[in-house]
């Protein structure tokens, strides 16, 4: 989700691999996290290590599960 740019081509590849071979699963919701990730990129986001995401960040995934949610529990 960030700092490594030299691996992000990986990350996306196997992202597309996943949502592809999980895209017709009925009950499986897939919630993008790069996109909130990337709109709201910070190094305030990130843990010490500057690699693992911190409780700022996890509350932006978090906004993100809501949104798929959400209109979910009003079907």
């Amino acid at each position: 989700f960030g700092s490594r740019a030299s691996r992000r081509q990986n990350a996306f590849e196997a992202s597309r691999i996943i949502e592809k071979t999980l895209r017709n699963q009925n009950r499986l919701v897939l919630v993008d996290l790069q996109s909130i990730t990337e709109e709201r990129d910070s190094l305030r986001n990130y843990a010490a290590d500057y690699f693992h995401p911190n409780s700022r960040a996890y509350k932006n995934w978090a906004e993100a599960f809501w949104l798929a949610i959400e209109p979910r529990l009003k079907q």
